[in-house]
This record gives structure tokens, C-alpha cells and sequence, in this order.
């Protein structure tokens, strides 16, 4: 395929994913999405909750830089307060750019902050949008494994569980 199909195609992508976003209610994760756009390929770093683990964090930008793939920070929150969101959102990306710097690396990067539970966001997420070569998994939950099987188990590219302690 030439380079100039590759872009259409990644615009398609980009589009279908948010509207699929836009369809769940997720609004302004689907505008990040449009404005951000994607590359060839991207790692997953799902979190659940407001901390972001930096154990996780740098597992996941290792693999950025091994695979030369962007990272797409998807965070879930329980609370549906677009203003707690957006500032979960902030930290998030503060800390992963703080991490980035440290380690010296360049990796394009896009935080997306929505209401819900990981398993149906990352479950949803897998399913809409092409070109995740990898997951990433924070857990902090004692059986985190057994909370996310059913990622393990439909997820159509490698899945990590990395723990944060």
C-alpha cells in the first residue's frame, strides 16, 4: 500500500474510533482522538483509577521505544464529572511526560480520561480501534488477573499485567 493510502486509511481509523467514543457517550475522549490522530502502531496503558503506577508507565514507554509505537494512556474513572475527568486527565499526562523526559525518550502520547470500568473500556476500546500492537495493564487490585481474563482472553495482540508492587 503507498504511503498516501496509509494516511487515508489512518484518518478512517481515527474517525471510526471516535465515533465509536461519541456513540458510548465519551465525547470528549472521542475530540482527542480527532485532534491527536494516530501512527502506525500504539500501546495500550490501561489504568483504573486516579493514580497512574510509574512501574507501569515506564514498562509501557520500554515498549514504545522497542516497537517505535506511540502510547495511548486509556484512564478509568468511576465518577462521571467532566471537570474530575479532565484533571485526573492532566496529572496523568504531567506524570507520563515527567517520566518521558527522564528517560529520554520522544513518544507520541495521548491521555484519554472516561467514566466507567477499565474491563469495558479497554473490551470496547479493543474492539473499535485497528493498530494496538500491545496492552498494558496497571494493577494495584490484589487479583487483578482474574479481574481482566476476559481482556487477556479477547484481546487481539499481547496483554501485560504489570503490578504495582
Amino acid at each position: 500500500m503507498n504511503k498516501k493510502w496509509k494516511e487515508i486509511s489512518r484518518k478512517i481509523e481515527a474517525t471510526f474510533g471516535a465515533a465509536a467514543f461519541a456513540e458510548a457517550g465519551e465525547f470528549e475522549a472521542a475530540r482527542e482522538i480527532l485532534k491527536e490522530g494516530f501512527t502506525e502502531g500504539h500501546v495500550l496503558l490501561g489504568v483504573e483509577g486516579e493514580a497512574l503506577d510509574r512501574k507501569a508507565c515506564r514498562y509501557a514507554l520500554n515498549l514504545c521505544r522497542s516497537t517505535r509505537a506511540s502510547l495511548q494512556v486509556i484512564q478509568a474513572l468511576p465518577v462521571n464529572d467532566r471537570a474530575m475527568l479532565k484533571a485526573a486527565s492532566i496529572r496523568s499526562e504531567a506524570l507520563v511526560r515527567e517520566t518521558l523526559v527522564s528517560m529520554g525518550l520522544e513518544i507520541p502520547l495521548q491521555v484519554i480520561t472516561v467514566s466507567g470500568t477499565l474491563e469495558q473500556i479497554l473490551l470496547f476500546y479493543l474492539t473499535h480501534v485497528k493498530g494496538i500492537i500491545s496492552v498494558v495493564i496497571a494493577g494495584g487490585k490484589r487479583r487483578f488477573r482474574q479481574t481482566y481474563s476476559r481482556i487477556i482472553r479477547e484481546a487481539p495482540c499481547p496483554v501485560v499485567l504489570v503490578s504495582a508492587k
